[in-house]
């Protein structure tokens, strides 16, 4: 009786263990006949990719179509194999299916022998037509010829110079019979051999024009056939099949698992319980051998302590990753960690699987020698009596193919090919985006619109190769002058657009003025392409959300009318329809405005000290500009300084300007002893005219000396260099007035102007002294810039001090200048007599 039962219950777990193993067979051979499935797709889409290479003469060959249809037909040969060891039986399902789809093949495959054979007639049309044609071409030019011969004769050179550079079509090949025919009525071929090399022309044009329709139809047939959409069904009739077999198989698992249940029941009452357990356990170890081979070939699988280090790891892990055994053993996974996933992400994954869960999740890992992989990653926790983890099983399949492919067509959907910039629809849809983050946030946004002028004469002149190496340079330049969170595209040909993102309204306007600034200086600069140097620029136009539109299209559509309005100005400067719809917003046109701000004596001129930094005495002021508006207020000059550039109000503005700080100087001469020396910020476009000149007249005119005044330049009017330009700064220098170089280290070549023209003394700008003590980086950049400048003999001054602190790191530096409020704002004439009346030491040292 004890031998029958254990008999029995061998045969019974002989027969489950077949089911087991014959399920896993089943399932490994679905997923190899899916993968071989998703295969033929592919080449599917490869075959239909050659023959449009072939059609448009992008490949001569066809090796490359031989071996997709050669490959083609394997893998189908293999869904045979794949249906017999999937317990195919002849399903009618799959029969019909696969039927269907050897039809298509074979429709597939005779499509392209058609387009094959007929493609080779175009070829050889392209190949001995234009010789003969020319023959007899140059017999005719050899004769007396009618304007008529003449005009046909220079039409079918065009024609046939056509024929062999571009793809042949029924159109091209229509015209060539045309042309031959009408100079077969015409001209008057004296011999037979030279009408024969026109008839034969003809026929071979007459031939190929038939094949040239009937290959773009057989084109068409092959990338619209139905065999992708045929395999998906067998794909299908195939899931189904499997679906039917894992269900029987579950059946039949449940009733051998009930029987073994009711036998292991009689073992034990028949105290057999030792026998069981070592079959079971031996059963179990087989299984287990089964189990760890049939991974070892698939799986990467590693094995970890409740800490995390690693207590085993199988082949795959070692093959994959490049490390031995020995090293990974008692190691944490940190090994192979690749930095691409933060802090986050770890701490999500190890909370969920503390509580006893699985966890699924992608994870790129670092090999031994420094490559990455990537995989699919699921972590199945081990809980001991308690319910807590005691070890973690992790077990992965390697996806790096499946990532490289999803990167590679991410990057051809979403970049620029050439320039390696976002693409019109990355763009898009970022700034959809970034508008509804700048909502979420109440936060502003600027989106600027740039077209290159002069790029179509270097297209032209140089051809499209020295033309894509100029927009690649450009690209590089355009990203130099943003900031990281900034994003550059390219939206085609020669448009590109910036979008300038995470601004308050406070910065908004001199934010996206700086950035614009440094887009047209560097742009400006020559370009050095080869062997060639092309000097263009670019005309800038600027839409600021949520002023000039609330949504892209509104957005886009401001930019570019804005482009295009600084375009026609032929100016190199950003057009601001921004700020006009913004002014127009709060009830008055700004620029109207503007032009009677001097006679409504709404401007005036306010100083601000700069004081010695060692001594403490107020040696300078700097002249700035004010506008109270009787309707609207005080206005920024960060808003009125642009628009009287942009509408040609800031050569009075300025000639004003210069007026009333030397009258200011003459009354300051005649009361005090001390000569005060006074700057004044002058605009690019000023020195459009001769403001060298106007500036010394003035002066003489007061019999004051030029050392009372200093003009304060931008880098970006250096980045022009026009002649006249240099002309104007030797004038300068020739007449005694100062020159400085304000906002010093934000543009382009700065150390190149020092060394190209002399100035007095350059201005640190506000942004290096704002970070000076929180940036290592920004302090560096101040001292090396005081100790350069000392060396040459330039005075520095430091603008932007607001804090007892910024202070004390300057004067330690050596800075021989300084402004800013920790001193004094900037105060109306008589405050600021005022305080140069009092004592400057005495003062700065209260302050300090």
């Amino acid at each position: 009786m004890k031998k029958v039962l254990f008999s029995v219950f061998g045969i019974l777990t002989i027969l489950l263990v077949t089911l087991v193993v014959s399920i896993s067979r089943s399932e490994h051979q679905y997923s190899v006949t899916i993968r071989n499935l998703d295969t033929i797709e592919q080449l599917d889409d490869e075959l239909n990719l050659l023959v449009l290479k072939l059609r448009y003469n992008l490949i001569s060959s066809y090796d490359q179509l031989v071996n997709v249809e050669s490959a083609i037909v394997l893998l189908r040969q293999q869904l045979d194999q794949d249906a017999n060891a999937l317990a195919y039986d002849g399903n009618s399902d799959i029969a019909w299916s696969l039927r269907l789809f050897d039809y298509q093949l074979q429709v597939k495959s005779d499509l392209i022998e058609t387009f094959k054979s007929h493609n080779a007639v175009l070829k050889n049309f392209l190949i001995y037509a234009p010789p003969r044609i020319e023959e007899a071409m140059d017999h005719l030019a050899g004769q007396p010829q009618t304007d008529q011969q003449r005009r046909l004769l220079t039409q079918l050179l065009v024609e046939i110079t056509g024929l062999r550079s571009r793809n042949v079509t029924s159109e091209s090949v229509q015209q060539v019979n045309e042309l031959l025919s009408s100079l077969g009525r015409i001209g008057q071929l004296d011999s037979i051999d030279e009408r024969q090399k026109i008839r034969s022309a003809m026929d071979l044009s007459a031939y190929a024009e038939g094949y040239a329709l009937q290959i773009d139809e057989t084109a068409r047939k092959i990338l619209t056939d139905d065999s992708v959409r045929l395999a998906y069904q067998v794909s299908q009739a195939y899931s189904r099949h499997f679906e039917r077999i894992q269900a029987r198989a579950e059946l039949l698992r449940n009733i051998f698992f009930a029987l073994s249940v009711t036998f292991l029941g009689i073992i034990f009452y028949i105290g057999l319980r030792a026998q069981k357990n070592t079959r079971a356990l031996e059963i179990a170890n087989a299984e287990l051998i089964q189990l760890k081979f049939a991974i070892n070939e698939h799986a990467i699988v590693s094995a970890t302590d409740v800490h995390g280090n690693i207590t085993d790891a199988n082949d795959k892990f070692m093959e994959i990753s490049g490390y031995r055994r020995e090293e990974l053993l008692g190691h944490s996974h940190r090994l192979i960690k690749s930095n691409e996933h933060d802090t986050d992400f770890f701490r999500a994954m190890w909370r969920t699987i503390a509580r006893g869960k699985v966890w699924h999740g992608e994870i790129k890992n670092r090999k031994r020698n420094g490559g990455y992989y990537w995989t699919s990653a699921t972590i199945v926790p081990f809980l001991n009596k308690m319910g807590k983890p005691e070890k973690y099983l992790s077990i992965r399949t390697d996806i790096t193919s499946i990532k490289d492919s999803q990167v590679q067509i991410d990057r051809l959907a979403y970049y620029d090919p050439l320039t390696e910039l976002p693409n019109r629809r990355f763009f898009i849809e970022q700034l959809e985006r970034e508008i509804r983050g700048a909502n979420r946030h109440k936060t502003v946004l600027a989106l600027l619109f740039l077209d290159l002028d002069f790029f179509k004469e270097v297209n032209d002149t140089y051809g499209h190769d020295q033309g894509d190496l100029l927009l690649k340079e450009t690209a590089l330049r355009l990203t130099q002058c943003v900031r990281d969170i900034d994003l550059v595209s390219r939206l085609g040909g020669d448009e590109f657009t910036i979008i300038l993102t995470d601004l308050n309204h406070a910065a908004l306007i001199p934010s996206t003025q700086r950035i614009c600034r440094c887009i047209i200086d560097s742009l400006s600069q020559p370009f050095q392409i080869g062997s060639y140097e092309f000097n263009i620029s670019c005309s800038v136009g600027v839409a600021l959300f949520p002023i000039n539109g609330q949504d892209p299209s509104s957005l886009i559509r401001n930019a570019d009318r804005a482009m295009y309005a600084a375009k026609k100005q032929h100016a190199h400067h950003v057009f601001y329809s921004s700020l006009e719809e913004q002014a127009q917003g709060r009830g008055f046109d700004l620029s109207n405005a503007l032009r009677h701000a001097i006679l409504n004596h709404e401007l005036s001129v306010h100083y601000q000290p700069i004081y010695d930094l060692q001594s403490g005495q107020l040696l300078k002021a700097e002249a700035l500009l004010r506008w109270n508006n009787q309707a609207q207020g005080y206005i920024s000059p960060e808003i009125f300084i642009p628009i009287a550039e942009e509408y040609g109000l800031i050569h009075d503005i300025g000639h004003w300007l210069i007026l009333q700080v030397i009258a200011f100087l003459s009354q300051w001469n005649a009361a005090h002893a001390t000569l005060l020396n006074v700057a004044i910020n002058i605009s690019p476009i000023q020195f459009e005219r001769d403001i060298g000149r106007e500036l010394r007249n003035i002066i003489l005119a007061a019999n004051l000396p030029p050392k009372c005044i200093t003009l304060e330049i931008t880098e970006g009017i250096l980045l022009r260099r026009s002649e006249k330009m240099l002309i104007t700064l030797k004038e300068l220098r020739l007449n005694g007035i100062d020159l400085s170089i304000d906002d010093f280290g934000t543009g382009y070549s700065a150390l190149s102007y020092l060394r190209s023209f002399e100035f007095d003394c350059l201005k640190i700008d506000r942004s290096f002294v704002k970070d000076m003590l929180q940036s290592e980086k920004s302090a560096t950049i101040i001292e090396s810039i005081i100790q350069m400048a000392q060396r040459l003999g330039i005075q520095v001054i430091a603008e932007g001090i607001e804090t007892r602190d910024q202070y004390l790191a300057l004067r330690k530096f050596g800075c021989d200048l300084g402004q800013g409020y920790f001193f004094a704002p900037a105060l109306p004439e008589q405050e600021f007599a005022n305080l140069f009346c009092k004592s400057e030491i005495s003062q700065l040292s209260t302050l300090v």
